[in-house]
């Protein structure tokens, strides 16, 4: 049995250790990853996380990796990025993550034409006049 000594001195320890992993922090460290690294995690506790998160602050940096989630080969993975897509796009281009790998593939590839008609704030994309054949 410990003392009460000893008691305290524990206490006081992770009293102590608390604070300073709660200064640390900042307050943000629950928030889970949604960067790019995050959703292209090997580990699926990792990048799930991520995905959904990516799916609540609509990042259209985030549609990319997200896209190329599409093709992983956990249904879980499929599911959860197109859940992500649909809510950043407002569509999901016929993608159904139960699909076979074939019905995938051509809606994957609707949806990296899709990537390329937007800029980072969600508008689409417009292409320079050409001017002179230049």
């Amino acid at each position: 049995m410990m003392s009460d000594r000893g008691h305290n001195a524990v206490v006081l320890t992770r009293a102590a250790m608390g604070a300073a992993v709660a200064f640390a922090c900042g307050g943000g460290c629950a928030q889970p990853p949604s960067s790019k690294l995050g959703i292209l995690d090997e580990n699926p506790a990792v990048k799930i996380p991520a995905i959904k998160r990516a799916a609540v602050d609509k990042n259209l940096a985030e549609a990319a990796p997200l896209v190329d989630q599409l093709t992983d080969e956990d249904g879980a993975i499929r599911f959860y990025a197109i859940e992500a897509l649909k809510q950043m796009a407002g569509d999901d281009f016929g993608y159904h993550y139960y699909d076979d790998r074939a019905e995938r593939a051509k809606a994957v590839e609707r949806w990296r034409q899709w990537l390329l008609t937007q800029q980072p704030d969600g508008t689409p994309a417009t292409r320079p006049a050409v001017v002179n054949g230049n």
